[in-house]
């Protein structure tokens, strides 16, 4: 039997129906997609050709056009000097030491690691994970040892190294983290805008249903974090390097990796704490006044005037910031315009002499009672919490000097150490409070001239009227005089200058109680009281004037006769007042700043006449404050009797019901028959005006006598010159009057 075949044809069944299936032409198709490409080509050509022919011009200028770059370029500050020109405050060179962010990053930013060390690495060996783990443990280390190196460079310990460093993280922290938060709700905006689109038609909400069945949307991924300029920029660690460490730093600069040397100005006030107060300080700009400054004039990182002149002037101090516009063409060339223009130069009123000698006073009279220990258990021996002096020209306005204790160094802000700030900001002795224009304080007897005034004026006692003080009012129990309570007596019959120069309280207490509350009240505001006094300084306090009410009977008018109840005045408000009664009758207008330009030569006498304020009025007055320093009962005869001064001076010692103290107060003029200076001391709780103030003002004035303030010819006891002419020592010390 036959094999059979061992394949099939199973093609032979077809038949003859079999249809051959038509072969694809994939010349065509080719064709096709050359087309397509064609077409592509032919539409950006054409495109082209059209901006060419309308735009090409317009495009060719603009990329010949120059770049231009604008820097901003600081104003010097101008300078702060004193009446004799004396630099008390100025600008000078300063290198600064900064640092790259990523060096100072704690723990180190990874990505910026991987980066820097891959680097560092040869082309071969990036690749290989081993070699790239041991360069970046390599890098950690060398940023240890950069802090180590720059911290002992800076004169500072690692402690202080580690809170500069940590307090410009969490600055730039605060920063990122705010730049991300308001990117993150921008995006939220427009995703809940889109959300809002497909919600708001019914084929488009069709539309959206049928995609979400479709095919599930890919979960939402976070946007990575932005990375904001000031990580990728050098912070500021020292404001002020040493010669011998940017030596250092400029002769091994491989040492010194992500570090850059700045030439920065920086202020310096030359005589440390002298006259802190009224120079004031610079401190960094807060945001207020930087989104507020329409002209551009402060950069972020700028610092202006935070008290003191510095900030009452700080327009004039700071100058204009200039703009260097570099025009970059082809050839990179540079043009410079807009330059800076420095900031003027202020004079001030202020004598540095007598400033200095002013505040040695106040600080060894103040750190003598902080010594001074109880006599017993049982009693509390008064402490000063401070005080002020202050020395005006009764004429002008001048402030020659105005001490306040405690005090700071200005150069503690300059520095940029922030631990040494903080220590000033929290100290318990508020050495940042300006005692001079801040200190309200009861005044009480030194308020005793101004009612005395008010009382002559009004009619309501002439100055020869006898008036005899039993030692209290109406009863043994209130309303005493001081030599009542201590002896028990009164100071029988005295007049007008007598009761000043005693300061007879139950003299005042009678008449003020027929004189009344309204008619007092408006001759203690005529004086100035109540009022801020228009000082060329920031923040001054106008101290309080109560606005009577007679609700509490006659304790209110009584109170305010003697400078008591709330009435409260600061030491300037009370030199102000006191030269009303120096000069005559008029109301001046203190003044720290006398030219404030290299072209200004001076400003104008300030003040007003106090009205209906008579000549015999002040005479009278002036009459009382001699006799309480040339009266051996005067309650300033003990320290003011100066040989070859005559002086007229009055003492007061508010009551403060506080175990801390009464508050301790003189107030006078010099010289009495001719009067060029109004002096004042004030102690807060520093006990008795007579005892704690009067020893610090015979000081002062011995030491003015001495620094040529007073004219040494005819200066004797009972001399009446007749004349407020200034005299030629006077001139010569602050100036001929203006």
């Amino acid at each position: 039997m036959p094999r059979p075949d061992r394949y099939f044809d199973w093609q032979s069944l077809q038949g003859a129906t079999r249809v051959e299936p038509p072969s694809a032409d994939s010349r065509r198709r080719m064709r096709l997609l050359l087309g397509c490409f064609v077409l592509a080509v032919a539409t950006i050509g054409t495109r082209g050709l059209v901006l060419n022919l309308t735009q090409g011009a317009a495009y060719r200028r603009a990329a010949a056009r120059p770049a231009i770059v604008e820097v901003r370029i600081s104003a010097p500050r101008g300078r702060i000097l004193a009446r004799d020109g004396t630099v008390l405050a100025k600008q000078r060179r300063a290198t600064e030491l900064r640092v790259h962010y990523r060096y100072l990053e704690e723990p180190a930013d990874e990505t910026w690691l991987r980066r820097t060390a891959r680097a560092r690495l040869p082309a071969g060996d990036r690749r290989d994970t081993a070699r790239l783990h041991h360069e970046m443990d390599r890098l950690r280390v060398e940023r240890d040892a950069l802090h180590r190196r720059l911290a002992a460079l800076g004169g500072v310990t690692s402690s202080q190294w580690e809170r500069r460093r940590a307090a410009v993280q969490s600055r730039v922290e605060r920063i990122a983290a705010s730049v991300n938060a308001r990117q993150h709700a921008e995006a939220s905006a427009v995703v809940s805008e889109d959300d809002q689109r497909v919600a708001s038609g019914y084929w488009s909400r069709l539309v959206h249903l049928a995609r979400e069945a479709l095919a599930d949307p890919p979960a939402p991924v976070a946007a990575p974090p932005i990375v904001i300029a000031e990580q990728l920029d050098h912070h500021v660690m020292f404001e002020d390097l040493s010669a011998s460490a940017v030596q250092t730093i400029e002769q091994h600069a491989e040492k010194f990796p992500g570090v850059v040397l700045h030439r920065a100005a920086r202020r310096e006030y030359p005589h440390g704490s002298l006259a802190a107060h009224v120079l004031g300080y610079l401190g960094a700009i807060d945001p207020e006044t930087l989104a507020g400054d329409q002209d551009n004039r402060y950069a972020p990182d700028d610092v202006a005037g935070r008290r003191g002149i510095e900030m009452r002037y700080e327009p004039l101090l700071r100058g204009e910031p200039g703009r260097e516009v570099r025009m970059l063409d082809a050839s990179e060339t540079v043009v410079s315009a807009s330059p800076a223009r420095p900031g003027r130069d202020v004079t001030l009123s202020l004598d540095v002499d007598l400033q200095r000698s002013a505040e040695s006073l106040l600080d060894s009279a103040l750190e003598l009672k902080h010594h001074e220990r109880p006599a017993s258990p049982n009693s509390v021996a008064p402490l000063a919490h401070g005080g002020a002096v202050v020395v005006l020209d009764c004429h002008s306005g001048d402030v020659l000097a105005a001490a306040s204790s405690p005090r700071f160094d200005p150069n503690v802000f300059a520095s940029g150490e922030s631990s040494d700030v903080a220590r000033l900001l929290g100290s318990p002795k508020q050495p940042l409070y300006d005692r001079v224009t801040q200190m309200a304080l009861a005044p009480g007897s030194i308020a005793k001239p101004v009612v005395a005034a008010a009382l002559l004026e009004e009619g309501v006692v002439h100055a020869e009227d006898s008036f005899y003080c039993q030692g209290y009012l109406h009863s043994p129990e209130a309303y005493r005089c001081l030599l009542f309570r201590h002896y028990g007596v009164g100071h029988d019959e005295v007049t007008m200058p007598g009761a000043l120069a005693q300061s007879c309280n139950v003299y005042f207490f009678h008449h003020a109680e027929r004189l009344g509350a309204t008619r007092l009240t408006d001759w203690l505001m005529r004086f100035g009281l109540g009022g801020a006094t228009g000082v060329d300084l920031p923040y001054e306090a106008a101290g309080h004037l109560p606005n009577l009410d007679g609700s509490k009977g006659n304790a209110e008018v009584l109170g305010l006769a003697v400078g008591q109840g709330a009435l409260t005045a600061t030491p300037l408000q009370i030199a102000r007042a006191v030269a009303v009664v120096a000069n005559g009758g008029r109301l001046i207008t203190p003044r720290l700043v006398r030219a404030a330009s290299r072209t200004d030569t001076g400003l104008q006498r300030t003040g007003r006449r106090v009205p209906q304020l008579r000549e015999d009025t002040t005479a009278t007055v002036r009459a009382g404050m001699r006799q309480a320093v040339v009266d051996p009962r005067g309650t300033a005869h003990r320290h003011l009797l100066i040989p070859g001064l005559p002086v007229a001076a009055k003492t007061g010692t508010a009551e403060t019901q506080s175990a801390k103290g009464d508050h301790a107060w003189i107030a006078g003029y010099a010289p009495a028959d001719a009067p060029q200076i109004v002096f004042v001391v004030a102690l807060a709780h520093g006990g008795s005006g007579a005892t704690a103030a009067g020893p610090i003002a015979r000081r002062l004035l011995i030491n003015m006598q001495r620094l040529g303030y007073f004219y040494e010819s005819e200066l004797a006891e009972g001399t009446d010159h007749g004349s407020a002419t200034q005299p030629a020592s006077y001139e010569t010390r602050v100036g001929a009057p203006e």
